[in-house]
């Protein structure tokens, strides 16, 4: 007997097939002009607003569905789903992309190897680790550069040229503002020889610590690496945010991973541009603003589904965006952010905030969506105060003490004695226990409260819950 639990995903799938064979041929029609034009427009409209409620409902089923079927059929957390959702594992293994980047800004996407098909790296060799930005990287946000093809006679060059690419990114909004929240180390490899393979500039094949080479997957400027043996290195330092391959070459080239990792030319300072636009995707969870002409797929059909992404969205107009309160639309009185179609690979059917933006191409700035996102996700991994003491109660008179990420003059800090607020304290990071008047022969709460206030964020909400922080003492009076 057929099991209940298949005809229902059955059912599912062809509602959600039916749903998407709707939408497709109402925006082929739109492409007709006219009276043709404008009801096909209508028509649009209708299919998007049957298809998404479709396929959440089916979505839902589905779940109930697999749960039901792998039950009784004792399947694990590996089993593919119905509707083509190919399972974890399937969907684990599925192709990504690597960017790669040109002179003139412009972004392309080429799918990546699988791996064991890309250059290999040399393990062993002598190597080291150095801070160069920031005392901690405890309640930061850490940078690893790590060095390929430069010998140890070289290494005062690769010093030089991370120096150089961490102040060109530290030069672009918002992490201008937002420097003490980053840190960066440099890792220092001993290479047997100089340079890196398939360097316009240095013809010969030059195998490396990390195995980077020009022309990956026969693209010119494609620098890529062998991510193993970069990440083995980069263990070398206390934490890794984000990994930056940097090879021994003045040859304009890199790459961009969307998953923590990227390549840069150490010669070529202007592709700190290319860390930006990584730090976009792996710390900012941005996605791409640009068109791909060629259509390597991995983001559905343009306009099917609302992406995640805080800077592309599938709604078409301003009004809309205001109506519905969605992504970027406490920025629409703000000049030139609108809604721009092109997003995500795709020409139509995905919309951006602004014309052009570094999620689109280099030598652009961070949109301001998009530079509010980034924010945002830095306080998602940084909090404003980095200590505060004493750590336990205070029975003695004593200083109360916060010590914040930021300059406390970047911030708002205030203070609070059993719940009223204490004017005379704004803006300091020290409290003296015996001036604040306590009642003797009690405890009383007493609480420093740090709040970021930066024009950068307008979800007041995010702010409230996530960008201030407040510690607090038990203080006995007298």
């Amino acid at each position: 007997m057929r099991s209940p639990n298949v005809s229902g995903m059955a059912i599912i799938c062809r509602v959600r097939r039916g749903a998407r064979r709707a939408l497709t041929v109402a925006e082929r029609g739109l492409d007709a002009a006219g009276v043709a034009g404008r009801r096909a427009g209508r028509a649009v409209r209708h299919a998007r607003a049957s298809y998404r409620p479709a396929m959440r409902l089916a979505t839902a089923a589905c779940v109930l569905v697999t749960a039901l079927a792998l039950a009784a059929q004792g399947g694990g957390p590996g089993t593919a789903g119905p509707c083509g959702d190919p399972g974890p594992q399937a969907r684990a293994a599925a192709p990504w992309y690597l960017e790669s980047f040109a002179p003139d800004g412009t972004i392309t996407r080429t799918r990546a190897l699988p791996a064991g098909m890309v250059s290999s790296g040399i393990t062993g060799l002598p190597a080291s680790a150095t801070p160069i930005h920031g005392a901690t990287t405890a309640n930061r946000f850490t940078v690893v550069f790590v060095g390929d093809g430069y010998t140890a006679e070289q290494a005062p060059e690769f010093a030089q040229q991370v120096d150089a690419l961490w102040r060109t990114l530290l030069a672009t909004q918002p992490f201008d503002a937002y420097a003490p929240y980053l840190a960066a180390y440099r890792v220092d490899i001993a290479a047997p020889g100089s340079g890196v393979s398939d360097d316009p500039a240095r013809p010969a094949k030059t195998p490396s610590p990390l195995g980077m080479h020009y022309r990956c997957q026969g693209v010119e400027r494609l620098l890529c690496a062998d991510d193993a043996t970069v990440g083995s290195y980069a263990a070398l330092a206390p934490a890794q945010d984000l990994v930056v391959a940097v090879a021994n070459s003045s040859t304009y080239g890199g790459l961009a991973s969307g998953r923590g990792t990227a390549s840069v030319a150490g010669g070529v300072p202007e592709t700190a541009q290319i860390l930006a636009h990584e730090l976009g995707h792996s710390l900012g969870a941005l996605g791409d603003e640009y068109a791909d002409p060629k259509d390597l797929g991995g983001h559905g059909e343009g306009g099917a589904e609302e992406p995640p992404f805080p800077n592309v969205t599938t709604v078409d107009t301003p009004t809309r965006l205001l109506q519905d309160k969605a992504k970027w639309w406490r920025w629409l009185d703000t000049s030139a952010i609108s809604t721009y179609e092109g997003g995500l690979h795709q020409d139509t059917g995905y919309y951006r905030p602004t014309a052009d933006s570094l999620m689109r191409s280099l030598g652009q700035p961070f949109n301001y969506p998009s530079a509010e996102a980034l924010v945002k996700s830095l306080y998602g991994r940084v909090k404003p105060i980095d200590a505060s003491s004493p750590s336990e109660n205070v029975a003695t008179r004593q200083n109360l003490t916060v010590t914040t990420v930021l300059p406390a003059t970047s911030l708002e800090v205030s203070w609070a004695v059993d719940g009223a607020a204490v004017p005379a304290l704004a803006g300091r990071t020290s409290a003296d226990t015996g001036a604040l008047g306590l009642a003797p022969g009690t405890w009383h709460s007493v609480q420093a409260s740090v709040r970021d206030t930066t024009v950068w964020v307008r979800d007041e909400a995010y702010r409230d819950d996530a960008m201030t922080q407040t510690v607090s003492w038990w203080v006995w009076g007298g």
